[in-house]
């Protein structure tokens, strides 16, 4: 494999010698070492994107929500105590959805307004 000097690689990629030295020690190069006091990196490196405008892939909550409680809308409910349902969910932001549901249904509206505050506050958390 075949080298260059970290000063030949930041004219290369058009950055300081200290940028390309803080990446290497960050273990950003692939296969680049350090030879005494210098840093050899590979000939055919690319120089490493920019974490910070990396694009990431947005976490949908809705989505993920709605992953995990379409299994819980198909759960039986017994007619008699439909509540009981709520005792079958562990997972306590699909509960208080479940819960703002049957709140919304008994015309209760302020009790939707508490269970949709709490569930997004702990959403953005």
């Amino acid at each position: 494999m075949e080298y260059i000097t970290a000063a030949e690689a930041a004219k290369r990629w058009g950055v300081s010698l200290r940028q390309v030295q803080r990446l290497m020690a960050a273990g950003r190069i692939p296969c680049g070492k350090k030879h005494g006091r210098e840093y050899l990196i590979p000939a055919d490196a690319e120089k490493p994107g920019d974490p910070r405008f990396e694009k990431k892939a947005p976490h949908d909550a809705f989505l993920y929500d709605l992953e995990r409680l379409i299994p819980t809308v198909y759960t039986s409910v017994p007619r008699d105590n439909p509540e009981a349902i709520f005792e079958t969910i562990s997972d306590e932001r699909l509960r208080s959805i479940h819960e703002g549901g049957f709140a919304y249904a008994r015309g209760d509206y302020a009790r939707v307004l508490e269970f949709y505050y709490t569930t997004n506050v702990r959403m953005i958390q």
